[in-house]
Protein backbone atom coordinates (compact mmCIF):
# COMPACT_ATOMS: atom_id res chain seq x y z
CA UNK A 1 0.00 0.00 0.00
CA UNK A 2 2.73 2.33 0.49
CA UNK A 3 4.63 1.61 -2.47
CA UNK A 4 1.16 2.56 -4.50
CA UNK A 5 1.38 5.67 -2.54
CA UNK A 6 4.78 6.57 -3.17
CA UNK A 7 4.22 6.29 -6.81
CA UNK A 8 1.49 8.34 -6.99
CA UNK A 9 3.14 11.06 -4.91
CA UNK A 10 6.10 10.16 -7.48
CA UNK A 11 3.54 11.87 -10.34
CA UNK A 12 2.80 15.08 -8.35
CA UNK A 13 2.66 18.19 -10.40
CA UNK A 14 4.59 19.51 -7.96
CA UNK A 15 7.90 19.29 -9.30
CA UNK A 16 9.82 20.32 -6.17
CA UNK A 17 7.90 18.18 -4.07
CA UNK A 18 8.00 14.72 -6.24
CA UNK A 19 11.83 15.41 -7.20
CA UNK A 20 12.69 15.36 -3.13
CA UNK A 21 10.39 12.46 -2.32
CA UNK A 22 12.45 10.76 -5.38
CA UNK A 23 15.79 11.53 -4.26
CA UNK A 24 14.72 10.45 -0.41
CA UNK A 25 13.27 6.91 -1.87
CA UNK A 26 16.32 6.18 -3.36
CA UNK A 27 18.14 5.75 -0.41
CA UNK A 28 15.00 4.10 1.60
CA UNK A 29 15.42 0.48 1.83
CA UNK A 30 11.58 -0.86 1.25
CA UNK A 31 11.73 -4.01 -0.74
CA UNK A 32 12.71 -7.29 -0.21
CA UNK A 33 11.74 -10.54 1.16
CA UNK A 34 11.38 -12.17 4.93
CA UNK A 35 12.23 -8.28 6.38
CA UNK A 36 15.76 -8.34 4.39
CA UNK A 37 14.21 -5.01 2.84
CA UNK A 38 16.81 -3.64 0.25
CA UNK A 39 16.89 -0.20 -1.74
CA UNK A 40 15.54 -0.43 -5.33
CA UNK A 41 19.21 0.57 -6.74
CA UNK A 42 20.12 -3.11 -5.06
CA UNK A 43 17.79 -4.85 -8.15
CA UNK A 44 17.58 -5.15 -11.49
CA UNK A 45 15.76 -5.10 -14.42
CA UNK A 46 14.00 -8.50 -14.93
CA UNK A 47 13.61 -7.30 -19.00
CA UNK A 48 17.17 -7.30 -19.31
CA UNK A 49 18.98 -11.15 -20.69
CA UNK A 50 21.83 -10.95 -18.92
CA UNK A 51 20.20 -10.69 -15.42
CA UNK A 52 17.57 -12.89 -16.48
CA UNK A 53 20.15 -15.35 -17.42
CA UNK A 54 22.45 -14.61 -14.18
CA UNK A 55 20.01 -14.38 -11.59
CA UNK A 56 22.12 -16.02 -8.96
CA UNK A 57 24.19 -12.79 -9.23
CA UNK A 58 21.96 -10.16 -9.66
CA UNK A 59 18.51 -9.43 -6.97
CA UNK A 60 15.45 -9.16 -9.66
CA UNK A 61 12.65 -7.71 -8.28
CA UNK A 62 10.24 -9.86 -6.40
CA UNK A 63 7.54 -11.81 -8.83
CA UNK A 64 4.78 -9.12 -7.40
CA UNK A 65 5.79 -6.32 -9.27
CA UNK A 66 6.27 -7.93 -12.84
CA UNK A 67 2.38 -8.87 -12.84
CA UNK A 68 -0.50 -7.11 -15.01
CA UNK A 69 0.46 -3.75 -13.58
CA UNK A 70 4.77 -4.34 -14.52
CA UNK A 71 4.93 -1.43 -16.32
CA UNK A 72 3.63 1.40 -13.71
CA UNK A 73 5.86 -0.58 -11.59
CA UNK A 74 8.65 -0.56 -13.72
CA UNK A 75 8.71 3.36 -14.68
CA UNK A 76 8.82 4.33 -10.90
CA UNK A 77 11.21 1.91 -10.03
CA UNK A 78 13.63 3.49 -12.48
CA UNK A 79 12.85 6.83 -11.32
CA UNK A 80 14.35 5.43 -7.67
CA UNK A 81 17.19 3.73 -8.98
CA UNK A 82 16.76 0.33 -10.53
CA UNK A 83 19.59 -1.33 -12.32
CA UNK A 84 18.85 -1.59 -16.11
CA UNK A 85 22.06 -2.49 -17.43
CA UNK A 86 25.36 -4.08 -16.53
CA UNK A 87 28.19 -1.75 -15.74
CA UNK A 88 31.25 -2.74 -17.15
CA UNK A 89 32.77 -4.09 -13.47
CA UNK A 90 29.14 -6.19 -13.45
CA UNK A 91 29.75 -7.87 -16.94
CA UNK A 92 33.50 -8.15 -16.48
CA UNK A 93 32.93 -10.43 -13.51
CA UNK A 94 29.63 -12.00 -15.30
CA UNK A 95 31.79 -13.44 -17.70
CA UNK A 96 34.93 -14.53 -15.53
CA UNK A 97 32.31 -16.23 -13.82
CA UNK A 98 30.80 -18.16 -16.91
CA UNK A 99 34.54 -18.78 -18.23
CA UNK A 100 35.07 -20.46 -14.93
CA UNK A 101 31.84 -22.70 -14.95
CA UNK A 102 30.71 -20.72 -11.73
CA UNK A 103 27.47 -19.46 -13.25
CA UNK A 104 24.65 -21.81 -14.27
CA UNK A 105 23.29 -20.11 -17.15
CA UNK A 106 20.31 -20.87 -19.19
CA UNK A 107 20.71 -19.62 -22.45
CA UNK A 108 17.66 -19.70 -24.95
CA UNK A 109 17.38 -20.96 -28.45
CA UNK A 110 16.29 -18.52 -31.06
Amino acid sequence: DHLYYAVEISKSDEITTAHTFIDRLKTLRCLGPNNNLKMISDFCDHNNLLFDISKEMFSLLPEYFRGKEENKWLEFFKKVGLKMGLTERDFMQLVQKISNGQCDIQVMEA
